[in-house]
């Protein structure tokens, strides 16, 4: 069976779930000796390690809340595991539902929508945008700005000369 971004489930909520590990209503991730877990990834979701037929394997706080809930529904094609209100520290049964990509976007609040992609564009930006237009001007060149600064496309100078303007 496969994950909504293309990977292998393991089903490691069934696992974790025959073994005792749960998630009360309130959100709150427990082993089965009723230890609480807070443990987080890069990314900020609650999260474990259990070792499954010796390798290990992560055990997120929503995806188990979402299976004590949902079942295998949560393992169907499509369905991804959703924080209502954005926030990955809340995994209460009021904040997680099953939902498409789609829907899981449409709840992130658009403050961080655009924050997020502002700072994917600026880390995919090859040139600094000041430094190219302080060459231009000097030159006032194409061709030279565009061998000074390694650029295949005209285009790509003109867009940077006229139109590109990221907010820091």
């Amino acid at each position: 069976m496969k994950t909504h971004n293309g990977l292998d489930f393991s089903m490691v909520e069934q696992v974790a779930h025959e073994r005792g590990y749960f998630v009360d209503k309130n959100g709150t991730f427990k082993t089965p000796n009723d230890t609480i877990i807070k443990t987080k990834d890069k990314q900020g979701y609650v999260r474990t390690s259990i070792q499954i037929k010796g390798k290990n394997k992560h055990l997120f706080a929503h995806r188990l809340q979402a299976y004590q809930m949902y079942g295998e529904k949560i393992y169907k094609k499509g369905n991804v595991c959703r924080h209502l209100d954005a926030d990955k520290d809340n995994n209460s049964i009021k904040n997680i539902c099953l939902g498409t990509n789609k829907e899981n976007f449409l709840d992130i609040p658009r403050e961080q929508v655009i924050e997020r992609a502002n700072r994917a564009a600026k880390a995919t930006i090859k040139y600094d945008r000041d430094e190219v237009i302080s060459f231009y001007e000097r030159c006032k060149s194409y061709k030279q700005t565009m061998e000074r600064f390694n650029m295949s496309s005209g285009g790509t100078l003109h867009y940077i000369l006229n139109k590109r303007k990221l907010s820091k």
